[in-house]
C-alpha cells in the first residue's frame, strides 16, 4: 500500500505527459499553439474537468521547477549584447508600450473600485507579451532575421526583463519600503555572483567540461540549482534563479550547445507547468468575471497594438514594419501565467482571480496565430496604397530586394549597375554612404518596383526570406515585363515550386546549395584532390573576402 501511494505522482505525471501529447498533435493539426493543448490537458485531468487529478504538492512544486528551467532557457538565448544591436529606439518603444497599458489598465480598474494589488496584477496581466508563442511562430515563418523579426525580438526582450524585474519585487511588496535596502543588497549579490562566474570561473571550467558530454551537461545542471537554491535563500523565486543562471551562461560560445543539452528536461516540465495552471481554470470563473476579462481584452487588443505601432512610427519605421509587428503583439505573456501563480502563492489574490487572469491569458495567445493572420492583411491594404517616391530613370540595371546578408553580398559583387531597395532605414544609410543607389521601402510594393523602373531592368533578383513576399514580387515583375528574369529564394521545395508557379526563372534553395557545395567538395577530395590545397586556398578566399569587408 505505501509502495503503491508512493508511485502515484509519478502516474499522474505520466497521465498528465500522455494526455499534453495527444494533445499537443490535435493542436499542431489545427495550427494552434501547444500550449494551449497542455493547459486544457490540465483542464481536463484537473479538480474542474474529470477528477481525475484534484491537485498535488509534487505537481506544483515539479511545475515551478519546469518555469526555472524555461526561464533559464530564455536566459542562455537572451545574450545581453543584442540590447545593444536593438538600440535605443526599441527600448524606448518597449518602455513606452509598458508603461501606458500598465497605468491606462491601471487606472481603468482603480476608477471601477478596485483596491491597489488587484489594479496592480490587472495592470501587469496586459503589459507583456507572449516571448515563447510570438518567437515560435516567426520561427515557424522563417522570419526571425527580417527586420520584423529583429525589431519583435528587440521589443520582446526588453519586456522579458522588465517582467522579471517585477516578479522579483512582487513578493516583497508589502516591505518593499521598509526592507528595500535589504532586498537591494540581495538582488546585487545575486548579480555580482553571477559576473564573478561568468569572469572567473565558468571560462576554464567550460572549456575543461567540454571534454566530456556528461560533465558538460551536468555543470549546466549544477548552474541551474546553484542560483535557484541561492534565489531562494536570498528570498527571490527559483525562476528569477534560472533566468540569472541562463544569462551567466549566454556569452559563451558554449550556451547553443548547452541549450540543446537542458532542453529535453526543459521540454519535459513545460507540459507539467502549464497543465499545473490548466487545473486551475474554473469554467465558472470566465461567467462570473466575464467584465474584467472584457476590459483587459479591450486593452490588449487596442492599445497595445496602437501604442507600439505608434512607437515604431515615431522611431523612424514606415510602411508596413509597424503593423507586421504591433498587432502579432496583442496578447499576454506566458510569465502572466507566473504572475498569477506567484500572487496566490504569496497570498496578494485568491485562487478565483488568479484563474481569472489565466483564463484571459489562455484565450489572448490562443488569439496569436490569427493575429499573425491579420497583421499580414492589413499592411497589404495599407502600405501597398499609393505613396510619393520619385520615379527613377533607369535602364539595362539589376534590382536586388533584400540588402542584409545575401542581398549586400550580391550588391558588392556585381559588376553591372545594380539598384537596391531595403526596408531596414540602418541598411539604406549604409549604402549611401557607400556610393549606391538605393530606395527605402517594401520590395512587394507596385509603387516601390515601378519606381525603380522595373519595365526596362536587366533583372530582378528578391533576397528577402520571405515566401508571401517573393510571391507577390515575382507575380509583379511578371506582370510589368514578362521578359525581366526574375531570381528569388525559397526555403523548402514546396516554397520553391510555388514562387516557380508565379513566374520566377530561378529559385534558390540556400539549404540544397550548402547541400550541392559540401557534395562536389566531397567528391573531389575522394577522388585523390589535395586536401590540403583545398584546405589552404579556401582559407585565403575567406581571408580576403574578409578584408573587402564581407562577413558571412
Amino acid at each position: 500500500m505505501i509502495y503503491a501511494t508512493s508511485m502515484l505522482p509519478i502516474l499522474e505525471i505520466g497521465l498528465i505527459i500522455i494526455v499534453a501529447t495527444i494533445l499537443g498533435h490535435l493542436a499542431r493539426l489545427v495550427k494552434q499553439p501547444v500550449i494551449i493543448a497542455y493547459i486544457i490537458a490540465g483542464f481536463i485531468l484537473g479538480p474542474f474537468g474529470l477528477g481525475i487529478i484534484a491537485g498535488r504538492n509534487e505537481i506544483v512544486a515539479l511545475s515551478e521547477l519546469g518555469i526555472a528551467f524555461l526561464l533559464f532557457v530564455v536566459g542562455l538565448e537572451l545574450n545581453l549584447g543584442k540590447l545593444r544591436r536593438v538600440g535605443k529606439q526599441i527600448v524606448f518603444v518597449s518602455v513606452l508600450q509598458v508603461s501606458l497599458a500598465f497605468s491606462i489598465t491601471y487606472s481603468i480598474f482603480s476608477m471601477f473600485g478596485f483596491d491597489f494589488i488587484h489594479s496592480l496584477y490587472l495592470g501587469l496581466a496586459v503589459s507583456f507579451n507572449s516571448t515563447m508563442v510570438v518567437v515560435k511562430m516567426l520561427s515557424d515563418r522563417k522570419k526571425i532575421g527580417s527586420l520584423r523579426g529583429r525589431l519583435t525580438i528587440g521589443i520582446l526582450v526588453i519586456q522579458d526583463i522588465i517582467i522579471i524585474l517585477v516578479l522579483s519585487a512582487l513578493p516583497n511588496l508589502e516591505t518593499l519600503s521598509v526592507n528595500f535596502v535589504p532586498i537591494m543588497m540581495n538582488g546585487l549579490g545575486l548579480i555580482s555572483l553571477a559576473i564573478v562566474l561568468n569572469r572567473f570561473v565558468f571560462p576554464s571550467l567550460l572549456k575543461y567540461s567540454a571534454k566530456t558530454r556528461e560533465l558538460f551537461f551536468l555543470l549546466s545542471l549544477s548552474t541551474v540549482f546553484l542560483f535557484i537554491s541561492i534565489a531562494y535563500y536570498l528570498g527571490f523565486s527559483i525562476a528569477i534563479g534560472g533566468f540569472i543562471a541562463g544569462l551567466t551562461l549566454a556569452a559563451y560560445p558554449y550556451n547553443i550547445e548547452i541549450a540543446s543539452e537542458v532542453r529535453p528536461i526543459h521540454n519535459f516540465f513545460l507540459p507539467i507547468f502549464f497543465a499545473s495552471l490548466g487545473m486551475q481554470i474554473d469554467p465558472f470563473i470566465i461567467q462570473t468575471f466575464w467584465p474584467i476579462i472584457a476590459v483587459l481584452f479591450m486593452t490588449v487588443l487596442i492599445i497595445n497594438p496602437l501604442v507600439l505601432s505608434g512607437g515604431l512610427r515615431i522611431a523612424g519605421y514606415k510602411g508596413r514594419i509597424p503593423i507586421v509587428v504591433a498587432i502579432p503583439l496583442a496578447q499576454a505573456s506566458e510569465f502572466t501565467f507566473v504572475l498569477a501563480q506567484q500572487g496566490y502563492s504569496i497570498g496578494h489574490i485568491s485562487l478565483e482571480f488568479a484563474s481569472m487572469i489565466i483564463s484571459f491569458t489562455l484565450l489572448s495567445v490562443a488569439l496569436t496565430p490569427y493575429l499573425f493572420s491579420l497583421s499580414y492583411k492589413l499592411a497589404d491594404k495599407t502600405a501597398k496604397n499609393k505613396i510619393n517616391i520619385k520615379k527613377r530613370e533607369f535602364k539595362d540595371h539589376i534590382v536586388i530586394i533584400g540588402c542584409h546578408k545575401a542581398g549586400k553580398y550580391l550588391l558588392e559583387n556585381m559588376k553591372d549597375r545594380v539598384v537596391a531597395i531595403d526596408h531596414d532605414p540602418e541598411v539604406i544609410e549604409d549604402l549611401k554612404k557607400n556610393g549606391y543607389h538605393c530606395a527605402y521601402g517594401e520590395g512587394d510594393n507596385r509603387d516601390i518596383l515601378d519606381a525603380m523602373n522595373i519595365k526596362d531592368a536587366k533583372m530582378v533578383i528578391s533576397a528577402i526570406p520571405d515566401l508571401e513576399a517573393n510571391l507577390y514580387i515575382t507575380k509583379t515583375v511578371k506582370e510589368i515585363n514578362k521578359n525581366v528574369p526574375v531570381i528569388a529564394k525559397a526555403f523548402t521545395i514546396p516554397d520553391a515550386l510555388k514562387v516557380y508557379e508565379e513566374g520566377a526563372d530561378y529559385v534558390v534553395i540556400p539549404m540544397r546549395l550548402a547541400g550541392d557545395k559540401i557534395l562536389k567538395e566531397a567528391n573531389r577530395i575522394l577522388e585523390g584532390k589535395d586536401l590540403r590545397k583545398i584546405r589552404e586556398r579556401e582559407i585565403m578566399r575567406l581571408k580576403e573576402e574578409i578584408w573587402e569587408g564581407f562577413l558571412v
